[in-house]
């Protein structure tokens, strides 16, 4: 395979991970931030109710959501149907859309999880790799049809808990569909928090497999919970409600 065929093939992976790692940093971030912001007003309510004669509403985090409550309130609602919305393309049903399935086929397709193409790779891109690929490929891994096999049941998986709260997004979010009270009551007790949660650490988790497989040669690890997003999210609302409060 000449060097012009393997740098297209790589292209074409590289812009389907792309979208995918686009797609579910966004929606993990406006997850997390919706669940954040209320996790740290409720947490810092809960500490002034404690104090001696104190009570929740002397929290000065709780008094400036009360102050701009519409803009909160607006600002929760929006969160809740992007983070669903942008989930629902990762698992579109549409055979020529990105979605999950896309990203698995072109990258068992491409040939580039092999200890040869990485090592190609690694030398194309160190002006130095003579001195340290040797060392560096004895523990080097490439992606077999077993793991591709283990992949592709992952994603099957994940894709079986989306389909039990999918009704948010087809029926209340994207589109509205004319239904009663009652069955969009049914959808709602659905879709829980808890259910969104793991699917998108479930798709973290793939994110860092094919990362890890294509830039390292590392073995996929599905217990590996991909922690940073959240972690800066944590920060980031911490930062931002103290300069509110202040």
């Amino acid at each position: 395979m000449n060097n012009q065929k393997i740098d297209l093939i790589i292209m074409s992976y590289e812009n389907e991970f792309e979208i995918f790692y686009s797609n579910i940093n966004q929606a993990a971030r406006s997850f997390y931030y919706h669940q954040e912001i209320q996790r740290q007003v409720h947490e810092d309510g809960l500490k002034h109710e404690k104090m001696p004669n104190g009570c929740f509403q002397h929290s000065k985090m709780f008094q400036s959501i009360q102050t701009n409550s519409q803009f909160w309130t607006g600002y929760n609602n929006s969160s809740i149907v992007f983070f669903v919305i942008t989930l629902g393309r990762i698992f579109d049903n549409n055979k020529n859309s990105h979605r999950i399935e896309e990203l698995v086929d072109e990258a068992k397709k491409s040939g580039l999880f092999t200890k040869k193409m990485l090592r190609e790779r690694k030398m194309k891109g160190s002006d130095n790799a003579h001195e340290w690929i040797d060392c560096y490929m004895m523990d080097a891994q490439e992606l077999s049809c077993a793991d591709f096999k283990e992949i592709i049941e992952y994603a099957t998986e994940t894709r079986s808990k989306w389909e039990s709260v999918k009704g948010l997004r087809n029926k209340i979010f994207a589109h509205q569909d004319i239904i009663d009270e009652a069955e969009k009551s049914a959808i709602y007790e659905k879709s829980k928090y808890s259910i969104f949660e793991e699917i998108i650490e479930r798709l973290l988790t793939l994110e860092c497999i094919f990362f890890n497989a294509f830039n390292n040669g590392k073995a996929p690890d599905f217990n590996y919970k991909n922690s940073m997003i959240k972690n800066a999210v944590v920060k980031d609302v911490q930062s931002l409600l103290e300069r509110l409060s202040s």
